[in-house]
């Protein structure tokens, strides 16, 4: 995105819904632009902080830089300043989420010490391609409405590059990897959930979004 034949001092806010999970990287001029509400972990996965009060990470036309950006999760939003003279490029980064309908329990008590670890090893992957995303408490349970559980969803896949083309990049998932991981997770999510509905309760059993 740009403004054609515009100074600088022109601007707009643009924002855009994303039907899909999936991370939005925005780049500006063909470099990685960090999201207002984001920030980086040792492993430079990107973490996302939630809204604490209504526009407090929503960009400022009127005083904040080009590219500048705010992602919303929970609404799949994304909110960008395009400036005259910059091109501002967003391109959706290939993720695995994957969502635990649990009954309700604090994240710790789901993580655990070694959650994250275990997975990785399970999907043969390092566990810095591993991270949590969103806790979202007081969902409806699937099929039975006895009360609520909470989605605690996890990324599988890579960090944002620092440049539109990838070109730094030391180790990265391809989109087959990532396929292979997701037909993985399925196929074992089925195996097991067989076997917890005829040993267990319905309701005992935690959903998998994919």
């Amino acid at each position: 995105m740009m403004l054609l034949n515009t100074p600088n001092t022109d601007r707009i806010r643009v924002g855009s819904y994303n039907s899909k999970p999936n991370r939005l990287d925005v780049y500006v001029n063909g470099v990685y632009k960090l999201p207002k509400n984001g920030q980086l972990d040792i492993n430079l996965n990107l973490i996302l902080q939630q809204a604490t009060s209504v526009n407090q990470f929503n960009p400022k036309v009127d005083s904040d830089p080009c590219g500048t950006n705010y992602l919303d999760r929970d609404w799949q939003e994304t909110q960008v300043i395009v400036c005259g003279g910059d091109e501002v490029e967003i391109k959706m980064s290939p993720q695995i989420v994957v969502g635990f309908n649990v009954p309700t329990m604090t994240v710790d008590q789901f993580f655990g010490p070694n959650l994250l670890s275990n997975l990785a090893t399970f999907l043969g992957i390092s566990s810095n391609k591993i991270r949590t995303m969103q806790v979202q408490s007081g969902v409806s349970r699937r099929k039975r409405s006895t009360g609520t559980n909470t989605m605690y969803y996890i990324e599988v896949g890579n960090p944002p590059c620092t440049d539109i083309n990838c070109t730094s990049a030391v180790s990265v998932m391809s989109y087959t990897d990532q396929q292979a991981l997701a037909s993985k997770i399925i196929n074992q999510y089925q195996v097991c959930h067989t076997r917890c509905s005829q040993h267990s309760p319905q309701e005992n059993c935690f959903n998998v979004d994919l």
